[in-house]
This record gives structure tokens, C-alpha cells and sequence, in this order.
């Protein structure tokens, strides 16, 4: 194995990681009541629309968090196919992106 693909492993879970825990700080009460606070609509609609966004943001999160880290370990089981799994792995981001751009729009 070379060490491009394990320092790229390494990192992979290493961002994986960070992506799971800032997704479990989106989700966090205190998170969504700061950030409802300091949102500029007070109205009901507002608010929830406000949780809305901070939630959509942490499974968001947590989802590239699995992806990153399952990719990893797809790099760790399947050396030869890293070509084929670099680009599924960018299509899969690409998409879910794409998904949260028309979400939050």
C-alpha cells in the first residue's frame, strides 16, 4: 500500500469523524436555541423554519460524516478500485449537496 492511500485513509476517517461530531452539534438543543434566538423572524413560522435548518444541517453532517468514513474503510478493503471509488464517493457528495442546496433554498 502506498503512502498517498494511507495517509488519504487516514484522513478519510480523521474527516469523518469531525463530520459526525459537528452533525451531533447541529442536532444539540443548545445549538437550535441560539441559533432561534439570534434568528431575525420571531414569528412562529419563523422559528420553525429555523430548527429546520439547524436539524436538516446536523443529519446533513452526520451523513457525509458515514460516507467519508465508510469510503475509508472501502479504501482499506477494495486498494485496486480507488479510481472507481474516488469517483462514486465525489458523485455521492456532489448529490447530496445538490440536495441540500434545493432543501435549504
Amino acid at each position: 500500500m502506498s503512502s498517498k492511500l494511507i495517509l488519504l485513509i487516514v484522513f478519510s476517517f480523521i474527516a469523518g469523524l469531525v463530520f459526525l461530531c459537528f452533525g451531533l452539534y447541529f442536532l444539540s438543543d443548545s445549538f437550535v436555541k441560539k441559533m432561534t434566538e439570534s434568528y431575525p423572524d420571531k414569528s412562529e413560522q419563523g422559528i420553525k423554519k429555523c430548527e429546520f435548518k439547524c436539524k436538516g444541517s446536523g443529519y446533513v453532517a452526520i451523513f457525509f460524516g458515514l460516507i467519508t468514513i465508510f469510503w475509508a474503510i472501502l479504501l482499506l478493503i477494495f486498494k485496486d478500485f480507488f479510481s472507481i471509488l474516488a469517483l462514486i464517493y465525489m458523485v455521492l457528495l456532489a448529490i447530496a449537496f445538490f440536495v441540500l442546496m434545493v432543501v435549504f433554498k
